[in-house]
């Protein structure tokens, strides 16, 4: 039998940059996938896990989104020492599917995709679990992840009542460097920090992005985060003590099942962590949120394969016809 030729887009690391939507847009992506997960119009297996050496790791996160039409699988890496070898330390591929005919539809780099749709989900955590006014917002950890939540706050003006970011590096070297980019980036005034604590008190919102290792150096305390703030850990929790960790009020995840398989592999410091509700059903409005500017809120945002596979769909639908290159199957 003779098959039919199955043409799908290949699109490179500087092809999806380009291609990416706004991100107020990709956080509409990253809203809609956690209600199609609630809703059940979802289909999302716990990542799968291999690591061939220590501290690195592999993950495959596939992935149906029935209101997007389209099926996936991110297959990503991370390695520590990448960046000393002049690679990003989140490498890997997304492989977009036909849910219809099972045809592949795209392949596309996968390093964007993660810290774009990373940034996008913090923005859905601050829309929707910040205090009434948040004003101050501090970034630790000034790499590709600080840089990219930087871009999407500016962009995205969340929140819109922002008026002053708190920086902090352990590399003076990147503190500097995220300074003068935030300043050609934002009018709003950025404040380098000389210490975590000083970046985490009295802030607003704190999100930490360093990297994400089970040996992790957690710093922050219980008694730096003030009432009413709302903690967004990127790094899911490697930088934050588990006594801080329980001295919040509310701590919600983007999956309970996905989290917990971190916490059992010796994530967060080798031990349980507690999740009171996922994120997706205070969205829905079927579990509270924020109950008062008192409470201490931490939303652990795992990373959905919803995220990656909504936001490369989206990538593939304004790349078509103008970038890229087609291949024959």
């Amino acid at each position: 039998m003779e098959w039919k030729t199955v043409e799908f887009l290949y699109l490179n690391h500087d092809e999806v940059r380009e291609n990416r939507p706004p991100y107020g847009e990709i956080v509409e992506v990253v809203e809609t996938a956690l209600r199609d997960k609630v809703s059940g119009r979802a289909d999302m297996p716990t990542k799968i896990n291999v690591a061939p050496r220590d501290e690195m790791y592999i993950h495959a996160l596939p992935g149906y989104l029935e209101s997007m039409n389209v099926a996936g699988l991110k297959w990503q890496s991370n390695v520590i020492d990448n960046p000393s070898r002049g690679l990003p330390f989140n490498i890997g591929l997304v492989v977009l599917t036909n849910p219809e005919d099972g045809a592949p539809r795209a392949v596309m780099d996968c390093t964007w995709i993660t810290a774009i749709r990373t940034a996008a989900g913090s923005l859905a955590a601050i829309r929707h679990l910040k205090p009434s006014q948040a004003r101050v917002l501090a970034i630790i950890g000034l790499g590709v992840q600080g840089r990219t939540h930087l871009d999407a706050i500016a962009e995205a003006g969340i929140p819109a009542e922002l008026e002053r970011i708190k920086a902090y590096d352990v590399s003076e070297d990147a503190l500097a460097g995220f300074v003068e980019y935030a300043r050609q980036r934002t009018a709003v005034e950025v404040e380098p920090c000389a210490s975590p604590e000083a970046a985490v008190r009295d802030s607003d919102v704190i999100v930490t992005c360093t990297t994400f290792l089970k040996r992790s150096d957690p710093k922050v305390l219980p008694d730096w985060p003030k009432p009413g703030s709302l903690a967004v850990p990127v790094d899911v929790g490697s930088y934050w003590t588990p006594a801080s960790r329980d001295a919040m009020d509310l701590i919600v995840t983007d999956d309970i099942p996905q989290t917990e398989a971190f916490a059992e592999r010796g994530f967060f410091q080798g031990g349980p962590v507690r999740l009171d509700a996922e994120f997706g059903d205070v969205i829905a409005g079927n579990v509270p949120g924020r109950r008062s500017d008192d409470e201490r809120i931490m939303c652990i945002n795992a990373g959905l394969s919803l995220y990656d596979i909504g936001l490369a769909q989206k990538v593939y639908e304004r790349a078509r016809g103008r970038a890229g290159a087609w291949l024959k199957w």
